[in-house]
């Protein structure tokens, strides 16, 4: 586990964040972060959809 811990932090060094940053932050801030979808890549909702098409 702690080896997995280094490993992200390592990732997130490479990615430019700073190991302070990380290792100060709670492992669920790091994770949400780390699951983060763009705009484009997020669902949608379906009549919000429907309104941008014009559709409603």
């Amino acid at each position: 586990m702690a080896q997995d811990i280094d490993y992200e932090a390592q990732v997130m060094l490479s990615n430019g964040i700073m190991p302070g940053a990380y290792y100060d932050s709670s492992y669920s801030e790091m994770q949400s972060a780390l699951e983060a979808k763009s705009r484009e890549d997020r669902v949608q909702d379906p009549v919000e959809m429907a309104r941008k098409a014009g559709a409603l």
